[in-house]
């Protein structure tokens, strides 16, 4: 299972900065299930299922027609469970903060439940 999930989790990665929209929903068919669950900013923000993963992915690229996700780690996979991390960057570079992602995958590798960290340190132990 673990280079299922490592695919799909280099698909969804991909899927940002394909303007293609065949093969956008391609990746995204490989990389995420129809009804994925990504959580955001401490559960401020909420993407519910694959076509509102994707009006996000299409809104993003009309407001930055240059915009790709660069992985800044390797993909950590324990069990159906994996974690990564990864910067958006526009052509001038980093256009947000670095993030730390960890998803729980379904049988098939694909990703079905996405947490989203901004800032990949974590704060020291009190």
């Amino acid at each position: 299972m673990s280079d299922s999930i490592k695919h799909a989790v280099a698909s969804y990665a991909a899927a940002w900065a394909e303007r293609d929209s065949a093969r956008r929903a391609d990746l995204l068919a490989n990389a995420v299930t129809d009804d994925v669950r990504i959580v955001m900013g401490a559960g401020k923000r909420e993407i519910r299922g694959r076509a509102a993963l994707e009006a996000e992915i299409v809104d993003l690229q009309r407001r930055m027609p240059v915009v790709r996700v660069r992985m800044t780690s390797g993909i950590d996979v324990q069990g159906n469970l994996c974690r990564f991390t990864g910067v958006p960057e526009g052509p001038q570079g980093q256009i947000g903060p670095e993030a730390s992602d960890a998803c729980e995958c379904d049988a098939s590798g694909r990703i079905r439940l996405l947490f989203t960290f901004a800032g990949v340190a974590l704060p020291p132990a009190d």
